[in-house]
């Protein structure tokens, strides 16, 4: 199912159960910027050291990219790929568990 500004946040819960607390606790009016704050500063840094966790965080990335919801592309850019993903910890992680639309988007 393609992520949408509709579905996202029950999407996101599915996924990652462990946010809902967060997710709640965010009091952002766009569901997109919403799950993307509470994926990169809680779900992100959880899953460095956990394999299984690294797994759902690419394959949400892979899901992120799949979008073409507006504000879920502009998250996704600005935020995950044009920040996140750039940092140390996150540069070596990409280039092991990159799934092809994150590793064509990252050689952009």
């Amino acid at each position: 199912m393609l992520l949408t500004s509709d579905n996202i946040g029950e999407e996101f819960l599915r996924t990652f159960p462990q946010a809902t607390a967060a997710l709640e606790a965010d009091a952002g009016a766009d569901p997109a910027g919403r799950v993307d704050w509470v994926f990169r500063h809680d779900v992100m840094p959880h899953a460095i050291g956990d394999p299984a966790a690294l797994r759902d965080v690419f394959a949400w990335i892979e899901r992120l990219l799949q979008s073409t919801d507006t504000m879920i592309e502009y998250w996704t850019a600005v935020r995950l790929l044009g920040r996140t993903l750039d940092w140390p910890e996150w540069v070596p992680l990409v280039e092991e568990h990159a799934g092809p639309l994150l590793a064509t988007a990252m050689s952009r």
